[in-house]
């Protein structure tokens, strides 16, 4: 299935741009278009060979080295961003402004490098059985999984950038925005079970003997869900099933096609019951909240570096520290132990118990050609599980301290989102005496707006009475000093217009355009 956390990585690589410390020797668009196509190219022969090489012994090392390969897309794709100015490009075709186009036109190359590393993934792929079916369900995965959040971020983007009376309640009480964020990944989650519905053109489990089974654990379990999916495969015949959504009446269990084609309906029936251990012990509740609790935590703590006028450049790397040691380190290190935790569970309300979810988990390995000593950044390797189970079979004391550590950190993601809210109201609280000031400084940026937009109409006095006057009112910004400029050396101002230039360097011009202009 497809990961979000790269293309969601690769966004905030896009919007950071330009930070203002990029090399100017690349500043050209046509020059970062160039090497974006010379990148996919060679990056599309090195995934080639290291498939060829790794597949016929259908070594774990392969998943090794695609993980490794997506995150030289990621830096590949920085390089282009930050070194080669591929942005520009971008802005040159007319999208400057866009706020949903320009993002995602700019991810072209990183779209263009996953891309070859899923064609080639699916070309090599030991399990599939048709090349163009492998394709389509790696894209419609992408889609589903990746695509999607990406868009709901840009969307709210656009509409706090559309909509004055939210662009004004953002700026004037920052907490606004950080409520406007947490009400759409409430709605992404929300929509996400129709959204993968649609996009994998899932289908109702059929009736049959099968269901009926299915339905009787659902029934004996106490577990509530609207339905039991298939999602067809295509040629990909990966063998999986997950579980979508948090409340009852809009909860889906997905079943692939393959999983269901290549496991007895015994073991099935472990694999349901693994899912709803998921459920029943609040593992996806736990990860929204911890969701939540870290982008709250997040936007405070970039709102106090603004406050603080950390350099952006830091921001970044922070920020792009931080989030890669929640998600790939506590998100993952959390992910493993309750898989197995589910693996515990669903040997209590299984019929085949913990030899049966043994059974499964094997059976699963063996589908989707995976080593049973193979390990992930999600889930413990299908041994340790095993041994898991089958230890915990003997002494079931052990498995229950194991799921006594399992409810202490779900209590933790609670206490994380706790601690969140807490910090965001207590920040908000804070910003309540600020607001008139504000807004008296709202008022000043839509001046220098104006201003910007008189230079456009060529009215250049006026342009600079409005800018001027917006800089006295606390704009503190080098586009008003570059806009001045430009408008006083119109007026034959020259030293004025130099003066304003100077200004503007001091504030710390980003464009780069500008900073090659001003480099002298």
């Amino acid at each position: 299935m497809s990961n979000p956390l790269y293309l969601i990585v690769g966004l905030l690589v896009a919007l950071s741009y330009p930070l203002g410390v990029e090399p100017l020797r690349f500043a050209d668009g046509a020059v970062g278009l160039r090497v974006a196509a010379a990148a996919v190219a060679v990056y599309a022969v090195l995934a080639w060979g290291v498939h060829r090489a790794l597949v016929p012994g259908r070594s774990h090392a392969l998943g090794i080295a695609r993980l490794a390969l997506r995150w030289l897309a990621l830096v590949v794709y920085t390089v282009l961003v930050y070194l080669f100015h591929f942005p520009l490009w971008v802005w040159s075709i007319g999208l400057e402004e866009s706020t949903l186009a320009r993002p995602l036109v700019t991810l072209a190359p990183l779209l263009a490098l996953f891309s070859v590393l899923a064609l080639v993934g699916a070309r090599f792929d030991p399990r599939r059985e048709s090349f163009g079916g492998a394709v389509a369900f790696a894209f419609r995965g992408f889609v589903g999984f990746s695509l999607v959040p990406v868009l709901v971020m840009l969307g709210m983007d656009a509409a706090v950038e559309r909509a004055a009376w939210l662009r004004r309640a953002s700026f004037l009480l920052p907490a606004v925005g950080w409520g406007i964020a947490g009400a759409g990944m409430l709605a992404m989650v929300a929509l996400l079970t129709f959204l993968l519905r649609i996009a994998f053109g899932a289908h109702d489990l059929e009736a049959g003997p099968l269901r009926d089974r299915m339905e009787r654990l659902c029934r004996s379990t106490g577990f509530r869900c609207r339905d039991l999916l298939v999602m067809g495969t295509g040629g990909a015949r990966l063998a999986n099933a997950f579980i979508v959504k948090i409340a009852g009446p809009a909860r889906y269990v997905f079943f692939t096609d393959a999983i269901l084609a290549g496991m007895p309906a015994d073991l099935l029936e472990s694999v349901l019951a693994h899912e709803i251990a998921h459920s029943r012990r609040g593992h996806l509740r736990a990860f929204l909240a911890a969701m939540l609790g870290f982008s709250l935590l997040n936007a405070a703590a970039l709102g106090a570096m603004e406050e603080a006028k950390v350099h952006p450049l830091v921001m970044a790397l922070l920020v792009a520290a931080v989030a890669a040691s929640f998600w790939i380190g506590i998100f993952g290190w959390v992910s493993r132990r309750f898989e197995s935790e589910a693996d515990l569970a669903a040997a209590k309300t299984s019929p085949g118990g913990a030899r049966g979810m043994a059974a499964a988990l094997g059976c699963v390995a063996e589908l989707n050609r995976i080593p049973s000593w193979a390990w992930s950044w999600r889930h413990f390797s299908i041994a340790e599980r095993v041994d898991l189970l089958l230890a915990t079979d003997a002494n079931p004391a052990g498995g229950e301290a194991f799921e006594r550590r399992c409810a202490r950190w779900r209590a933790a993601a609670v206490a994380f989102l706790v601690a969140g809210v807490a910090v965001a109201g207590w920040v908000a609280v804070e910003q309540l005496p600020r607001v008139q000031g504000r807004s008296r400084l709202y008022e000043a940026y839509a001046r220098a707006d104006r201003g910007g937009e008189l230079l456009q109409e060529k009215r250049y006095g006026e342009a600079v009475i409005e800018l001027r006057e917006a800089l006295r009112s606390g704009v503190d910004a080098a586009q008003a000093w570059l806009w001045i400029a430009e408008c006083e050396r119109a007026l034959g101002h020259g030293e004025a217009a130099r003066d304003a230039e100077d200004e503007a360097l001091r504030k710390g011009v980003t464009d780069p355009r500008d900073r090659k202009r001003l480099a002298r």
